[in-house]
């Protein structure tokens, strides 16, 4: 009965996908401009403004073993009650099962959800966000119609909507796990989508695992190490977007009202209804994502900010070239000796590990273990090993927090002890031991970093726990340095904070990342136009 009942879901989600097709779904101003006189003294600029959107796309992303649907609903709640937003709740998951069903393999587990992800999305890395588009498209209709403002005559004409909608649309997207399904979403919704992440211990996430899934100890870390990034193009990848949010929460700081204030300190901000200031944190890290911007590493580029106790920031540093007589290289030009701008323009650190790769080849070649047939496919293999790749003894560059450190030491003195680095990456072995010979007591960062031995090598003096006897790893928690300047700036946010010299906030009509609905319908449509075919050749209901 459930192979019927989807079969039959399929094939309305193909008539569906295909009306929309047909009739483009553009939205347009319903020619006010050329109807209505008064409109044409408004002028374009208030003209466009009339067309800005109260919607939002909320995605969320967790590492496996996170409650990610717990924050979801946290969130529905907050935009509901304190912002009186209709909220339109899209579990990725769901379009999974569904798809099971349809191939009669109906299974909850996770391990065979992944395997299950990862066979629809071969046919399409972004075939999950593209059916959450198509229905986040239906409920904007559906919504116009309760509201309206949606005009159709039956016939096989443009559907016209109305571009200020009656009522404030949140869609929150639970939850996505590929790189390709972010750059789509942000494609299409720019501005308007909001990526939240959520960190959670390994100690708690493993302890929600077991709960879940009842397995064992190697069970839970094959699961774990698959949901963070698989091998395959169409597997999982939650470590490349995590970094990439808006907004950073935790659900380790303590209860689940604490996730709640920093949810409602994160709408306050966006909705501009109480006045919000930058953390001390958000401060530091804002200043460590703007460093990574000097750096012309060919690597990646990272940034570090240390701040001392009190939280004034004290010095600032990126990974890059030394050059004589102190310092890096920061300007374009004849003198800059960095690699992109050497004569054979490669990374030393990836070149010299190839060079080793050949040389222990050769060595088991000499010891008769393999033929000199097969010299240079052992080098790839082991040039290619995730282990053999995870080196970084080669590499030119000062790291960022090496640099950091020495500007600190040339203008700061003694006041680095005690203090806190700010790091974009999670710290590297190498800068692990330097930071806790400096003194530093409190170790932020955003992107995790696998190759990192830190916490193992230095496990006496570094920690991931809550030990005051060691140098704590914290992960980063608040507004993402991407956002900062749009949400804090006073003069890009356009937020006045006075009426006739007292303060006042006047709650914004539009979320502070408001943006014109005009094109987002075209964007819908062209995201969503090989969906139907995408349904139709792979099954993928």
């Amino acid at each position: 009965m459930d192979g019927i009942g989807a079969l039959s879901r399929l094939a309305q989600t193909i008539v569906e996908a295909r009306k929309i097709m047909r009739k483009s779904t553009v939205l347009k101003l319903n020619q006010r401009a050329s109807e209505n006189e008064e409109d044409k003294k408004e002028g374009p600029i208030e003209a466009i403004r009339k067309t800005f959107t109260h919607e939002m796309v909320i995605a969320i992303c967790g590492p496996i073993g996170t409650p990610s649907h717990g924050v979801s609903e946290i969130i529905e709640n907050i935009l509901k009650t304190a912002h009186g937003y209709k909220t339109n709740y899209i579990r990725l998951s769901e379009y999974i099962k569904e798809y099971g069903r349809s191939k009669s393999v109906a299974r909850d587990k996770t391990s065979e959800l992944i395997t299950l992800g990862n066979e629809m999305r071969a046919k399409d890395n972004a075939i999950l966000v593209k059916k959450a588009i198509l229905d986040i498209k239906k409920e904007r209709d559906a919504v116009a119609r309760d509201s309206g403002v949606y005009q159709d005559d039956d016939q096989d004409k443009d559907v016209v909507i109305r571009p200020e909608p009656v009522v404030s649309l949140c869609h929150i997207i639970d939850s996505i796990k590929n790189a390709e399904e972010l750059a789509l979403l942000r494609m299409v919704y720019g501005e308007m989508l909001h990526l939240i992440s959520i960190h959670s211990s390994i100690e708690n996430r493993i302890i929600e695992i077991k709960r879940k899934e009842n397995i064992d100890d190697s069970g839970v870390f094959s699961l774990i190490d698959r949901d963070s990034g698989e091998e395959l193009a169409n597997g999982q990848s939650v470590r490349k977007i995590f970094p990439q949010a808006d907004f950073f929460i935790s659900l380790d700081e303590g209860t689940e009202s604490e996730a709640r204030q920093q949810i409602e300190r994160y709408f306050n901000l966006l909705l501009g209804s109480f006045m919000v200031s930058p953390t001390k944190h958000e401060r530091a890290m804002y200043s460590a994502f703007s460093a990574a911007n000097n750096s012309a590493c060919l690597s990646r580029q990272v940034g570090a900010a240390i701040a001392e106790k009190s939280g004034n920031i004290i010095s600032v540093g990126w990974n890059d070239v030394p050059k004589a007589f102190g310092g890096l290289y920061e300007e374009n030009g004849s003198g800059d000796k960095r690699c992109y701008n050497e004569i054979n323009k490669i990374c030393h650190n990836d070149d010299n590990k190839k060079q080793i790769s050949l040389v222990i080849a050769n060595e088991l070649k000499n010891a008769g273990m393999i033929d000199n047939g097969n010299l240079e496919e052992v080098a790839r293999l082991i040039d290619r090993s995730p282990r053999f790749k995870d080196l970084i003894e080669y590499s030119r560059a000062v790291h960022a927090e090496m640099h950091a450190i020495i500007n600190a030491g040339k203008i700061a003195g003694q006041k680095i002890e005690s203090g806190s680095i700010y790091i974009t990456t999670y710290p590297c072995h190498y800068c692990a031991k330097h930071i806790v010979a400096a003194g530093i007591a409190n170790i932020y960062f955003i992107e995790p970093y696998q190759k990192s031995l830190a916490a193992k090598l230095h496990k006496d003096s570094v920690t991931e726990s809550d030990d005051d006897n060691r140098v704590k790893i914290r992960p980063f928690i608040g507004i993402a340095p991407r956002r900062h300047n749009m949400l804090f700036n006073i003069n890009l946010s356009g937020q006045e904070r006075k009426a006739d010299g007292v303060f006042k906030l006047t709650n914004k009509k539009y979320p502070l990342t408001s943006i014109s609905l005009e094109a987002i319908g075209t964007l819908e449509t062209l995201a969503i136009s090989d969906l139907p075919e995408i349904i139709d050749e792979g099954g993928v209901s």
